[in-house]
């Protein structure tokens, strides 16, 4: 019921024209999406974020880090590795990208399949 309430509520909250999103995992925010796309593109985006297992591949370990959905007027605020160690005690994965790493540039690509999905997108 508390994440039926969380998504209704989602949808109302703008920041600058665009709606944001925040992905909520027992109260435990990892992610926000900012975009100014329609309520139906929106809902689907949010799915496919929500479903999504592999963010921590493109996650940084000290900031947050932008990547924009290809082919929409959104993008993805990615919360830091360090971040959600000190706000939940989540583990840093090993996949996280470390400072002074090479990195590739990327975006996701949103598959409107019947089930919505995000493929990461090398760009470099």
């Amino acid at each position: 019921m508390r994440f039926i309430f969380y998504i209704i509520f989602s949808f109302f909250i703008i920041k600058l024209n665009a709606q944001v999103y925040t992905y909520q995992n027992a109260t435990k925010f990892h992610y926000e999406i900012v975009t100014n796309e329609n309520d139906s593109i929106n809902k689907r985006i949010y799915q496919a974020a929500y479903d999504y297992k592999k963010f921590d591949e493109v996650r940084f370990l000290d900031s947050r880090r932008n990547i924009n959905i290809s082919g929409y007027n959104a993008y993805l605020i990615l919360y830091s590795a360090n971040e959600l160690l000190e706000r939940y005690g989540k583990q840093i994965s090993p996949f996280t990208i470390l400072p002074d790493s090479t990195f590739p540039e990327v975006e996701l690509l949103f598959t409107e399949n019947k089930f919505p999905e995000f493929l990461i997108m090398k760009l470099n």
